[in-house]
């Protein structure tokens, strides 16, 4: 039998395989161009340490070749003009030995903005004082932030948007930290999703960012759900209002997480809420840690505001731990038919033990577990404290003899958040897996 390769591999897709060999191969022949602040020199070729380019007015004005890379001197600050790149297949990072290079925006414009950019990695720099943003993506695709800094904007850190066909950007963050938008402004998201998809947050820290750590919209001029977001193993803590604020996610997941909200006012982990018809639907959150403080403003782990529309959604082997005696709530729900939820293996406790403040259900408080497993819930959950390591230090792993070890439902993860093997049945509920095996 002759088979017809001219069938198999038509013309169009061998181009197509020539242009992903050249893609995959573009980091070999591709060159670097080094900048530095200090002894560069914009007339220079750029293409040693020794004859480094000195501006990012350079850079931007350059048309870079796939497979190049931007290499900006460690120590050193980078000012004047905002990084705004015209070409595709770049990466950025750092060369020499300190800090990592920062790029600021002095306050007066964006550290980043890229518009319809693809393929793009930064790698070891921090961005700084941006207005109002630190880095702005409009329509980008296949975007990396491997270990980064970005923090201290007037606005919004990393502001992610779609605004042209609300399909995946495939926005990776990793290894960061994101932290203080909004100080000294009336704004402060820390990361703002809106309308794309395809986006992994992992291994980051994301802090005291004042309205929100993470900000999921529903699309700014699509609009568009964000779809397929998957946020794991990061620390999410304290943020000024909700460490993740959310009306647009759908068919996402968020596991292995360490939320702890503010101590000092209103401030929940998770908000849920509907806006304009759209709000989270299809979502997983499970093997989180809850931190839940409370002065008396109805903190929550999760606070699901009046709607009948967020449906869907899976919360299980979570551990939802209240510190502050009688005060906060595991679960709040201001309005909301809980009827298709699925809440399952979690483990509830509240310091003083008392169970009268870890569920309001529309209007009413369920005052025990057994309760709360009588509307269908929990019906594996435990009410128990969860022995973790060293809760003073936030040192939230669990000891030994944790009543949530290999309670959990097997989830088909195979790492917790410190890279600890997770065993296929009855994993421990919460972030930390503990070192006992079945």
């Amino acid at each position: 039998m002759k088979f017809r390769f001219d069938f198999l591999f038509p013309c169009h897709y061998l181009y197509l395989l020539s242009v992903l060999f050249f893609i995959s191969n573009s980091s070999i022949y591709g060159k670097t161009y080094f900048v530095n602040s200090v002894n560069g020199n914009d007339n220079n070729s750029g293409l040693s340490p020794s004859s480094a380019w000195k501006t990012i007015a350079k850079v931007n004005s350059y048309r870079f070749a796939g497979g190049d890379t931007i290499s900006f001197k460690s120590g050193l600050r980078f000012s004047g003009a905002f990084l705004k790149l015209n070409s595709d297949y770049l990466t950025l990072n750092s060369f020499g030995i300190g800090e990592r290079p920062v790029l600021d925006g002095l306050g007066k414009r964006n550290c980043v903005t890229m518009d319809s950019r693809s393929n793009i990695k930064f790698q070891d720099l921090k961005f700084v004082n941006g207005f109002p943003r630190d880095v702005e993506l409009n329509g980008c695709f296949n975007i990396t932030f491997d270990s980064c800094n970005v923090d201290s904007c007037a606005g919004t850190n990393i502001f992610n948007q779609n605004i042209y066909s609300g399909q995946g950007s495939n926005l990776i963050i990793r290894y960061s930290t994101i932290s203080y938008a909004g100080q000294s402004t009336g704004g402060g998201h820390g990361i703002y999703i809106d309308g794309t998809g395809s986006t992994l947050l992992e291994f980051d820290t994301l802090i005291s960012n004042k309205n929100d750590n993470i900000r999921i919209g529903y699309g700014y001029t699509g609009p568009f759900y964000t779809d397929k977001l998957i946020v794991r193993y990061c620390i999410i803590k304290y943020a000024g209002d909700e460490n993740i604020s959310d009306d647009g996610s759908r068919n996402s997941q968020f596991y292995y997480n360490v939320f702890e909200n503010d101590t000092a006012g209103w401030s929940v982990n998770i908000s849920l809420f509907e806006q304009n018809g759209y709000c989270p639907s299809r979502n997983e959150y499970y093997n989180n840690t809850f931190i839940i403080h409370d002065y008396g403003k109805d903190n929550a782990g999760f606070y699901i505001h009046t709607s009948d529309s967020i449906a869907n959604i899976k919360i299980f082997n979570n551990i939802f731990y209240l510190a502050y005696p009688g005060r906060g709530w595991a679960l709040f729900v201001e309005k909301q038919d809980l009827k298709d939820w699925q809440i399952n293996y979690n483990l509830y406790y509240s310091k003083d033990g008392s169970r009268k403040h870890l569920w309001e259900l529309n209007g009413y408080a369920i005052s025990s577990l057994v309760n709360w497993k009588k509307l269908g819930f929990d019906k594996n959950g435990l009410f128990k404290d969860p022995l973790f390591e060293n809760y003073k230090e936030g040192n939230y792993s669990l000891l030994m003899n944790s009543p949530a070890a290999r309670k959990g439902k097997p989830n088909g993860t195979t790492r917790d958040i410190r890279g600890i093997s997770v065993p296929e049945t009855n994993p421990d509920i919460g972030a930390f897996q503990s070192q006992v095996q079945n």
